[in-house]
C-alpha cells in the first residue's frame, strides 16, 4: 500500500474571538489561509513509495527523505507526513493588525524491528530540511539496532543519566507545562511562582525567538510582540510564568507573547522554546560520577497532568564503574512528579534541540514547540513496569 502527498485542504476564514478578564473584554478577529499537505508510507513486501507532490521542490526532497528511511527499513515502517503552511492575521481593539506566516510540518508512526518492538517515530519542525540530514537518518537506525538487541528491565530508583533528548523530554512536561499559566481558573496560577522545580543548578527560559528551535515568531498568536526570552527558573525555583493577554490580565501582570493556537482554535498559554542552560562537565564525567546506574538514551510518550510526570523509556543502557556497557534494557516507565530535577546532581557541557516538537494540550496540537537540554544526571528517578 502506497500513497503520494497532496493537498487535502485549502481554505479562509475568520474567527471572532471574545476573551473576558478582570470585567474587560479583549476582541480578536483573525483571518487564516490553510495549505495542508499529508500523505503516508507504508511498507509491505517491498513496495516502493511513490507519489505526486503538491509543493514540488521541498515535497520531492520530502519523498526522497521518506524513500531512504523506507529502504532502510524495508517492510517494517508504517510513517505518515503532515506539512502545514498557513498565514494569519491577527488584530486586537485598537491595535493594528498583524500578520505572520507558518510552516510547520510533523512524521509520526512506528517502525517495527525484527524481534517485534516497535520504535515510535516523532519528528517535527518547520522546513523540510531536517528530514534529509544525516543526523535523522543516523539516529533512527542506532535506535531501531540498540532496540532490537535490547533486554527486558528491572523496575526500581536507580541513578539515571538523562541523555540530551529524555531530558528533553522530562523539562518539557516537568517544568514547561507547569509554566504555562491558565485564564481559565479563577485567580489563575500564580500560586506556583516560588514553587521548586530543580536543584540550584537549573536554569529554564523561555524563547520564542530561538535561532535553532522547532518554533519562531516575532508575534504570537493574540499580536503580541516577542521581544525576547522570559526567565522561567533561576536557580531551581520557578520565578514567572507563560502569559497570554488574558492570563497576564487575570495575573495582573504582562503577557509574554506566548499566547499560541493551533490553526483557527483559541489561543492558549503555551511554551514555544524552552531552552535548559548547559552546565560544565563532560558525558564522560557526569556517568563517572554516577557510577553504576543506567543512561537513558530515549524517552516517548511524555505526559504531565499537575504534579505527575511520566513517560515510556524506550531504550537505556546499563553503567558500571562509571562507564557505558553496551547493555541495553528497555520496557519501563517513567513515573515521577514535576520536582524531579531536584536530584539533578550535574549537567552536561552541550545542549541539543530534541527532534521532536509535538505536544498536545487542551485538544490541540503544535508541530513547533522545541524543547533545548543538555545531559542531567539525576541521583535517582522512578521507573515501573
Amino acid at each position: 500500500m502506497n500513497a503520494g502527498l497532496e493537498i487535502r485542504d485549502r481554505g479562509q476564514r475568520t474567527v471572532i474571538a471574545r476573551h473576558g478578564a478582570n470585567h474587560s473584554a479583549f476582541t480578536c478577529s483573525f483571518s487564516l489561509e490553510l495549505v495542508r499537505t499529508s500523505g503516508h508510507l507504508d511498507r509491505r513486501g517491498g513496495i516502493p513509495f511513490r507519489g505526486a507532490t503538491a509543493d514540488a521542490a521541498a515535497e520531492r526532497r520530502t519523498l526522497a527523505a521518506l524513500d531512504r528511511l523506507g529502504h532502510a527499513h524495508d517492510n517494517r515502517i508504517a510513517l505518515r507526513y503532515e506539512r502545514l503552511r498557513y498565514s494569519r492575521t491577527t488584530s486586537y481593539d485598537g491595535e493594528p493588525p498583524r500578520h505572520g506566516e507558518t510552516d510547520v510540518w510533523a512524521l509520526t508512526g512506528s517502525i517495527t524491528t525484527e524481534n517485534g518492538r516497535e520504535l515510535p517515530i516523532g519528528w517535527s519542525g518547520r522546513g523540510p530540511d531536517p528530514l534529509e540530514s544525516e543526523l535523522f537518518h543516523g539516529r533512527i537506525a542506532r535506535l531501531a539496532d540498540a532496540l532490537a538487541r535490547a533486554e527486558p528491565a528491572t523496575p526500581g530508583a536507580p541513578p539515571v543519566l538523562l541523555s540530551t533528548q529524555a531530558a528533553a523530554v522530562l523539562l518539557h512536561e516537568a517544568v514547561g507545562h507547569f509554566a504555562e499559566a491558565s485564564a481559565d481558573i479563577p485567580g489563575g496560577l500564580s500560586h506556583r511562582l516560588g514553587a521548586r522545580l530543580g536543584s540550584d543548578m537549573l536554569t529554564v527560559t523561555d524563547d520564542p525567538g530561538g535561532e535553532t528551535g522547532c518554533a519562531r515568531y516575532a508575534t504570537d498568536d493574540e499580536a503580541v510582540d516577542a521581544i525576547g526570552a522570559t526567565d522561567l527558573v533561576r536557580d531551581g525555583v520557578l520565578i514567572a510564568q507563560l502569559h497570554s493577554r488574558a492570563s497576564a490580565s487575570e495575573a495582573r501582570t504582562l503577557p509574554t507573547a506566548n499566547a499560541r493556537a493551533a490553526l483557527w482554535c483559541r489561543p492558549l498559554p503555551r511554551m514555544s522554546n524552552l531552552v535548559c542552560a548547559a552546565g560544565k562537565d563532560s558525558s564522560a564525567v557526569l556517568a563517572d560520577r554516577l557510577w553504576r546506574g543506567l543512561l537513558v538514551h530515549h524517552l516517548s510518550y511524555g505526559h504531565g497532568i499537575g504534579r505527575d510526570v511520566s513517560a515510556h523509556v524506550l531504550l537505556a543502557e546499563h553503567i558500571e564503574c562509571g562507564r557505558r556497557t553496551g547493555r541495553y534494557v528497555t520496557g519501563l516507565r517513567v513515573r515521577t512528579c514535576n520536582d524531579v530535577f531536584t536530584r539533578a546532581i550535574g549537567f552536561g557541557d552541550r545542549a541539543e534541540t530534541n527532534p521532536n516538537g509535538l505536544c498536545g494540550k487542551a485538544g490541540q496540537i503544535l508541530f513547533d514547540v522545541g524543547t533545548t537540554a543538555p545531559e542531567i544526571a539525576l541521583s535517582s528517578l522512578e521507573l515501573v513496569a
